[in-house]
């Protein structure tokens, strides 16, 4: 060979040598190929793949598997031990696709079950571990506490409390009513109250309910300021040979402030059905109803003499300003639909609702990553797009969150909001924004502390800005609106109890 080289080099390297290396690589490839589908017969497969297994060498079972997947085997214990060695590797997300695949071969494999039902439990995907528990013997049922009969799942709690700066930052006092004499209004939203109770219903394998009832106390400071004309005396003017008597006027400025609790009753409820193939559909409805007493203005424009000697009338506005009971209701319908993609989770939520007299429609597209194929460390991206009908406003917002395991018993998310979110809802219509208020921007930290297989505790905080109206001017149809800005706290624990 090395005598049949030297001769191509010595009359054409140029040419011939090329081809003799491609064809000797094409030799040689073909050979490996052949190899690699004798390697791959079911006998071998199974015998290598029981070996790798007993030795626990799981990446090169999980790489050897595979590739005998791709070479046309596929069969129970092929599935189950792959799905066993990503298991080992604490990759929850691939071991589910391999334990899927394997429940499609055997049921009733206490083994498999076990696996597969622990793989969706610690990936929180309970509504597809739930499914299993109808295959379930009575040892693996007091082993994992799960009940075929239970209809209540789980309960929550989460209580908090909203510090804000708006009512000291923006409020009129007293000392400085009198900078304008034009009329002005503006509610402030300031600290607010919530406590929040959640019930998971198991309404069969395939369904889970959720209720939940919220109570939300927000404190409000109203402020009306209005300036009426009045008489505040006359002067004598001589303008010979006539000699003029007239009125002295000014404005009569008062500042009504009206501090109250505005009350919202919640009622959400969503259904969850598992559709198969890690596909979960889950409509939702919220009701809030709102109530509150508030300040309202009557503007009554009045015709008057300015000077006795006038004969042109000018025109001047008097306000009443009286208090009013308000109550109103409004509702949010969506629908979320997600499908999970090997460690890949993709959701679309589309929304319907009327907040404050308005009409909105809502949409978002998100992504849940998991690199890991656990919740040692996450994502979530979402792209939200939302519309107001009576402004022809369209807003666009993005979310990012990502979430670290920092202990055994200790998980943080940290997460941020970007873009306008006003009469605004997310989470499948769990979580609603309907202050009026604009928030501009919004940050925040969950702290998730499991004390148990049952009991879990969670603490959240977010620091958010606002921005909020007010409007002055002589009259309604000549009023300009003004912004204010300010911010928020929240702080919010919880506690959810799996029965």
């Amino acid at each position: 060979m090395n005598g049949i080289i030297k001769q191509v080099n010595k009359y054409n390297s140029g040419s011939v040598l090329p081809v003799l290396v491609c064809l000797l690589v094409l030799v040689n490839l073909s050979k490996g190929l052949m190899g690699q589908n004798a390697n791959y017969d079911y006998k071998t497969v199974d015998e290598k793949t029981l070996e790798l297994y007993n030795e626990s060498r799981w990446d090169y079972l999980i790489f050897y598997g595979e590739e005998a997947i791709k070479n046309g085997q596929d069969y129970y214990y092929l599935r189950l031990r792959i799905g066993i060695a990503y298991y080992n590797q604490t990759n929850y997300f691939m071991a589910v696709v391999h334990f899927e695949k394997a429940f499609t071969y055997n049921h009733n494999d206490p083994v498999l079950l076990e696996y597969l039902y622990y793989a969706y439990t610690f990936i929180n995907r309970s509504l597809e571990a739930r499914k299993l528990i109808p295959y379930f013997s009575e040892t693996l049922l007091e082993k994992t506490g799960e009940k075929k009969s239970d209809i209540i799942s789980d309960v929550a709690v989460n209580t908090g409390f909203v510090l804000s700066n708006n009512v000291n930052k923006n409020e009129i006092r007293e000392q400085n009513k009198k900078q304008d004499s034009s009329y002005f209004e503006q509610t402030l939203n300031g600290n607010k109250l919530l406590i929040q109770v959640d019930l998971g219903l198991n309404l069969s394998k395939k369904i889970k309910a959720k209720i939940s009832y919220l109570n939300l106390n927000t404190n409000k400071l109203q402020q009306v300021r209005t300036s009426e004309l009045t008489i505040t005396g006359t002067y004598t003017q001589v303008i010979p040979p006539a000699i003029y008597q007239g009125n002295i006027y000014s404005y009569d400025i008062s500042l009504n402030n009206l501090k109250y609790t505005m009350n919202q009753h919640g009622i959400y409820g969503s259904v969850s059905y598992n559709a198969g193939h890690g596909i979960i559909i889950s409509p939702a409805c919220n009701f809030l109803n709102i109530s509150y007493d508030n300040l309202v203005t009557n503007f009554t424009e009045e015709l008057y003499l300015a000077q006795p000697w006038h004969t042109d009338e000018s025109s001047t506005m008097v306000y009443t300003v009286a208090k009013k009971d308000t109550s109103f209701s409004n509702y949010i319908t969506s629908l979320n639909i997600s499908k999970t993609v090997n460690t890949n989770i993709i959701g679309f939520t589309g929304s319907y609702s009327n907040l404050n007299g308005l009409t909105q429609y809502q949409g978002d597209l998100s992504l849940s990553w998991f690199p890991g194929g656990n919740l040692n460390f996450y994502g979530t991206s979402r792209l939200t797009g939302a519309f107001e009908q009576e402004n022809q406003k369209l807003r666009f917002l993005f979310y990012q969150s990502l979430g670290f395991k920092l202990s055994e018993k200790l998980w943080a998310e940290i997460y941020g909001t970007f873009g306008e979110m006003v009469n605004f809802n997310e989470a499948n219509a769990y979580v609603v924004f309907n202050s009026g208020d604009i928030l501009k921007f919004r940050a925040g930290v969950n702290f998730i502390v499991p004390l148990s297989s049952k009991i879990q505790l969670s603490i959240r905080y977010y620091l958010s800005s606002h921005q909020g109206y007010a409007v002055s001017g002589y009259n309604p149809e000549s009023f300009t609106v003004s912004t204010i800005k300010y911010e928020n706290q929240l702080f919010l624990g919880g506690i959810s109890w799996k029965l």
